[in-house]
C-alpha cells in the first residue's frame, strides 16, 4: 500500500500539536475536503501518541528533507521562523474534493465527528498554548534525534533486528545487540548524529579517553 502523507492531507506541518490536528480533522469533516476514510485514518494514527510515533518513523523515511529542515529550524531567529511558517501555510495546499467526487459524508457521520472534536477541545490561554507547543516541539525534536540515531546504529550492527536501546539523549545512548556468533554483547554506549559519524564504544573507532570526553559532551547536550 502506498504511503499516505496524513500531514499533507490535513494541511498541517508534521510538528503540529494534537490540538492543531484535531482542528484540521474537524475542518476537513465540516468542509468535506477530506475523504471520510482518510479522516478516520488521521484520527486513529495522529491522535494516538504511540501510533503517531510509529507513523513518523515511516514519514521521515519517505520525506528525509523534513527531518533536515526541522533540525535546521532550531538555529533560525524567531522572525525568520515566523516568515517561513507563513510561506509554508500559503503554499501547503490540500486537494479539495468536489461534490461529484464520490465522497459521501452523511450528516450523522459529520455530526459525530463535530461533537467528538468540540467535546475534546480544551480551553487554553494563548500563553498556555504557546508553552505547550514549545514543550511538544522539544519532545518531538528529541524523539526525531533518538529515532535517527537508532537507525544510524542499526545500519552498522551485525544483527540490527536484535538491537535494544536505553538511556537515549539526543543522538547518544546505549545499545545491546547480537554479534556475529548470535550472542548478545551487553549494552554499549554510542554516539550517532549521522550515518557517517556513528561511534560505538569498544569498536576501535576511538580510544577510550577520546570516547569518554566526547560522550561527556554528548550526554549533557541540550536539544
Amino acid at each position: 500500500m502506498a504511503f499516505k502523507n496524513l500531514y499533507e492531507i490535513l494541511n498541517v506541518p508534521f510538528t503540529a500539536t494534537t490540538a492543531d490536528i484535531r482542528k484540521a480533522i474537524k475542518h476537513g469533516a465540516e468542509t468535506q475536503t477530506v475523504e471520510l476514510a482518510d479522516l478516520q485514518l488521521c484520527v486513529k494514527t495522529l491522535l494516538n501518541d504511540e501510533a503517531r510515533k510509529a507513523y513518523n518513523i515511516e514519514y521521515f523515511k519517505e520525506y528525509p528533507k523534513s527531518l533536515e529542515e526541522f533540525l535546521d529550524e532550531g538555529e533560525k531567529p524567531a522572525k525568520e521562523k515566523n516568515a517561513d511558517n507563513n510561506v509554508a501555510r500559503s503554499t501547503n495546499k490540500v486537494v479539495k474534493k468536489s461534490s461529484n467526487s464520490g465522497v459521501n459524508i452523511t450528516p450523522i457521520a459529520l455530526g459525530i465527528l463535530t461533537i467528538f472534536f468540540l467535546y475534546s477541545a480544551c480551553s487554553e490561554s494563548s500563553e498556555e498554548k504557546e508553552r505547550r507547543k514549545r514543550i511538544e516541539n522539544q519532545q518531538q525534536k528529541e524523539y526525531i534525534l533518538n529515532s535517527s540515531a537508532q537507525e544510524n546504529v542499526k545500519s552498522v550492527l551485525k544483527d540490527p533486528d536484535s538491537a535494544t536501546f536505553r538511556n537515549m539523549v539526543g543522538s547518544c545512548g546505549e545499545v545491546n545487540s547480537k554479534n556475529g556468533f548470535g550472542a548478545y554483547t551487553g549494552f554499549k554506549r554510542f554516539m550517532a548524529p549521522t550515518p557517517s559519524i556513528t561511534v560505538i564504544e569498544g569498536e576501535g573507532q576511538m580510544d577510550d579517553e577520546e570516547f569518554d570526553k566526547a560522550w561527556a559532551s554528548c550526554s549533557k547536550a541540550k536539544y
